[in-house]
C-alpha cells in the first residue's frame, strides 16, 4: 500500500511539473503572437486602405477587443470552472488561430476591427492555462508556479515585437499574421496531446455572470484585490502611447533601437523579478509585497516624471518594472491559495478583466492629462494611483504584519 501511495505520488508529481513546462512553453508561445500583432496594426490599417483617419480607426481596432475582453472574459472563466480549464485553453486557442488567419486575408478596416472584437470576445487562452496550474499544483507550489508562467507571457511579450518586426520584413504582415495563426495552433496542439487536467472541480451549478461578479466580490479580500489589480495594470498602458513623444523630448537625435529598448524594459523587469516577488509574498505576506511594490512603483514614476537624460530615464522605467511585477504574481498566487478551486477560474476571468478594463481606461486619462499639462505630469496622474492603492492597503489594514515582518529580518529592535 506504501509503496502504491508513493508511486503515485511521483506520477502526480511529473504531472504537474509537466503541465507547468509544457503551459509555459506555450504561453510564450501565445503571448509571442499576440504581441508579434500588436505593434503594426497601424500600419496595417494603411495596407487596408485607410489614410486619413489611421489614428481614429487604429483606435476603434484596440478598443474593439479590450471592450469585448472585459465582459467575455469572466464568462469563459466560469465555463472553465463548469467543463474544465484544457477544454477552455483548447477552445481559445482554436479561435485565435482561426482569427489569426482570417486577419490575414480581410481587406476592409471593419472586417479587422470585426476580427479583433472576435479576438477580445473568444480570449483565453492565457487566463486559462494559469487557472489550470492554480488548480492543479500542489496548494504550496501553486503561487510560485503561476509566477513562472506570467514570467513566460511577459518573455512573448518581450520577443512578439522583435519577431514581428523581422518576420514582416520577411513575409510581409500578411505572411507574419498567417504565422501567429499557425504558432497559436502549435501551442493548442501542445496542449492536447501533453498536458492533463486531473482536478476538474464538480461545477456549483449554472450561474449569472451577474452572480459570478457577486460570488467574486463577496470572498474575503477580493474587492481590495480587483482594486489594486486594476489600478497596477493601469501604469504601462498609460505610459506606452506617450512613451516615443517623451523619448523624442529627451534626445530628438537618439538612435532609432533605442525606442525599442526602452519598451522592453517593464516586461524584462517583470521576467526577472516576478518569481522572486512571489517567493517573497510566501515568506511574508502577499499584501505587504504588493504594498512595497506600490509604494516603490510610486518613487519609480515621480523620478520618470523628473528624469531629464535617455539612461537615467531607461533606468527608472526598469525600476518602475521591477516595482510592479510585485503585482501579478501575488494577486494570482492570493486566488490561487485563498479561493476555493470550484470558482477559481471564473475569478482568474474577472481579474483579467479588471486588467484589461485598467489598461482600457488608462490611456485615455494619460491622453487628456498629457495634452493639457504636458507629457510630464502624466508621471505624477500615474504616481497618484499608484499611491491610490498603497492607502487602500493601508486602510484596509493590510500593513498591520509590517512590524513582525521586519522583526523575522532583524530589522526591527525587540
Amino acid at each position: 500500500m506504501g509503496a502504491s501511495a508513493a508511486i503515485w505520488s511521483d506520477i502526480r508529481l511529473l504531472t504537474y511539473r509537466r503541465n507547468l513546462f509544457i503551459l509555459c512553453f506555450t504561453v510564450f508561445l501565445a503571448a509571442m503572437s499576440w504581441n508579434q500583432i500588436v505593434p503594426f496594426l497601424p500600419l496595417f490599417l494603411k495596407d487596408l486602405g485607410v489614410t486619413g483617419s489611421v489614428v481614429g480607426w487604429s483606435g476603434l481596432v484596440f478598443a474593439a477587443q479590450s471592450l469585448a475582453a472585459i465582459f467575455m472574459q469572466p464568462f469563459w472563466g466560469r465555463m472553465g470552472d463548469r467543463v474544465g480549464r484544457k477544454p477552455m485553453i483548447i477552445r481559445a486557442g482554436l479561435c485565435l488561430a482561426v482569427i489569426y488567419f482570417g486577419m490575414s486575408i480581410c481587406r476592409t478596416a471593419w472586417q479587422l476591427t470585426l476580427l479583433r472584437f472576435l479576438n477580445g470576445a473568444l480570449t483565453g487562452f492565457i487566463p486559462g492555462s494559469f487557472a489550470l496550474i492554480a488548480t492543479n499544483t500542489p496548494d504550496g507550489l501553486s503561487g510560485r508556479y503561476v509566477a513562472t508562467a506570467q514570467s513566460a507571457s511577459a518573455i512573448g511579450g518581450i520577443a512578439g515585437p522583435v519577431a514581428g518586426g523581422i518576420l514582416a520584413a520577411l513575409l510581409g504582415r500578411r505572411g507574419s499574421l498567417r504565422l501567429c495563426s499557425l504558432t497559436v495552433l502549435i501551442a493548442t496542439i501542445l496542449v492536447i496531446m501533453f498536458v492533463r487536467e486531473e482536478n476538474r472541480p464538480e461545477s456549483d451549478g449554472k450561474t449569472s455572470l451577474l452572480t459570478d461578479f457577486r460570488q467574486t466580490l463577496s470572498l474575503q479580500g477580493m474587492p481590495l484585490l480587483l482594486g489594486i489589480a486594476l489600478l497596477g495594470a493601469a501604469v504601462n498602458p498609460a505610459i506606452q502611447p506617450i512613451l516615443a513623444l517623451h523619448l523624442q523630448i529627451l534626445d530628438s537625435t537618439r538612435p532609432v533601437w533605442f525606442d525599442g529598448i526602452a519598451y522592453a524594459m517593464p516586461g524584462a523587469a517583470f521576467a526577472t523579478f516576478a518569481y522572486l516577488w512571489s517567493r517573497a509574498g510566501e515568506l511574508y505576506t502577499r499584501h505587504l509585497m504588493m504594498g512595497i511594490g506600490l509604494a516603490g512603483a510610486t518613487l519609480a514614476l515621480l523620478f520618470l516624471g523628473v528624469a531629464t537624460s535617455l539612461w537615467t530615464f531607461v533606468a527608472g522605467y526598469f525600476m518602475l518594472g521591477v516595482c510592479l511585477a510585485a503585482l501579478g504574481p501575488n494577486t494570482a498566487a492570493y486566488i490561487a491559495s485563498e479561493v476555493p478551486c470550484q470558482v477559481r477560474g471564473r475569478t482568474y476571468g474577472i481579474l483579467q478583466a479588471a486588467n484589461t478594463a485598467g489598461a482600457f481606461v488608462a490611456p485615455l486619462g494619460a491622453g487628456v492629462v498629457g495634452q493639457a499639462l504636458g507629457l510630464r505630469w502624466v508621471f505624477v496622474m500615474l504616481a497618484g494611483v499608484t499611491m491610490t492603492g498603497v492607502v487602500l492597503l493601508f486602510r484596509a489594514g493590510k500593513f498591520d504584519r509590517l512590524k513582525s515582518a521586519m522583526l523575522k529580518t532583524g530589522v526591527a529592535g525587540e
